[in-house]
């Protein structure tokens, strides 16, 4: 009786809930080891478009030398996620933050960096024009 008299007082009814308002993101706190977990609580269609976008890259690699991937599925898909960032990053599309895109800066000092120039090895490319090479390599 009472859900009776509530249709005939609001024939439509509450309104819907957003459902993606209920979604969560959550970075936990850098380990020792250099890791920080995340959880994530995602309705079903953005769970899926993740699902997609981080298996179309998880497939293990190619065998080398007749060894296979050892790398765990977990392990690729974690790749694949910070594969994914970095492709979108870099497509240039992401929103500045602050006016600026993110980047990264290195500070290192004109000695070490001198020490650390040299051609490729192995690479396939010829060096630079006046490269010297490095005196570990040769």
């Amino acid at each position: 009786m009472a859900q009776d008299l509530s249709i005939r007082l609001d024939p439509d009814g509450r309104p819907p809930k957003d459902k993606r308002a209920g979604m969560t993101l959550v970075f936990g706190n850098r380990n020792h080891a250099g890791y920080t977990p995340m959880t994530a609580m995602l309705d079903d269609e953005t769970m899926e478009k993740v699902r997609q976008a981080v298996e179309a890259l998880t497939a293990p690699a190619a065998a080398v030398e007749a060894v296979s991937d050892q790398r765990s599925a977990a392990n690729r898909r974690a790749l694949a996620l910070g594969e994914i960032a970095q492709h979108f990053l870099n497509s240039g599309e992401a929103p500045s933050h602050g006016g600026q895109r993110p980047y990264v800066t290195v500070f290192m000092g004109l000695d070490d960096l001198a020490g650390r120039i040299r051609p490729c090895d192995n690479c396939g490319h010829e060096p630079a024009a006046g490269a010297e090479p490095h005196p570990e390599s040769g």
